[in-house]
């Protein structure tokens, strides 16, 4: 991925790591094959300014909450399909609610998802968890999207990577909703989904 023209918006309670919620986690899609409907989007969508992502019941889709509305994204006969699905229904969820972001301008030498995570490293303070936002201009971008077509006891990590459909978006206008980690017991989760912006 490479962006240009692109600023970085930060929770302002960054440095509280309770602000992040998680609800199950992935591990468990493996360990025990649970990919059911775990977390009700329309029960977490009751706080305002409510941000999230996880993946779609059954591995059927990327859940988006942003700014408190439920996106869908699913991969239709290999193209992208986005809808509202407030709704919707998670395997596992990491979300936050956000009142109020502080912006900071990002580096020209920040291009790809491998420099954003190092230059986020250098924003927080150490055993943090954080919500982010970044608007740019996407030059290029790689993304997908699951479609996991089997049986919950047939899943393996294989498997759901070869479940992933590519897709791609140039010189467009995106968002990014991610959230960063540091916490050891989180494995140093860089997490994020790209959304073309619309035109207002």
């Amino acid at each position: 991925m490479r962006l240009v023209s692109f600023f970085l918006f930060f929770a302002t309670t960054l440095a509280q790591a309770a602000d992040v919620h998680v609800i199950g986690e992935m591990r468990r899609m493996f360990t025990d094959h649970d990919i059911g409907p775990n977390v009700d989007l329309s029960q977490i969508n009751v706080t305002a300014h409510v941000y999230g992502l996880g993946p779609v019941a059954g591995l059927k889709g990327e859940i988006t909450v942003l700014d408190g509305e439920t996106f869908v994204s699913q991969a239709v006969a290999e193209r992208p399909r986005v809808a509202l699905a407030p709704s919707a229904k998670a395997v596992f969820l990491v979300y936050a609610s956000v009142t109020k972001w502080r912006s900071v301008d990002i580096p020209a030498a920040v291009v790809s998802e491998t420099d954003l995570a190092w230059f986020l490293e250098r924003q927080f303070h150490k055993n943090t968890r954080s919500p982010f936002l970044v608007r740019g201009t996407a030059v290029a971008c790689r993304y997908h999207i699951q479609n996991f077509m089997g049986k919950a006891e047939d899943l393996t990590h294989e498997l759901h990577d070869r479940a992933k459909v590519f897709l791609e978006v140039t010189n467009a206008p995106v968002e990014l909703v991610g959230f960063f980690t540091n916490l050891e017991k989180d494995g140093g989760t860089l997490c994020t989904w790209a959304k073309p912006r619309m035109s207002t």
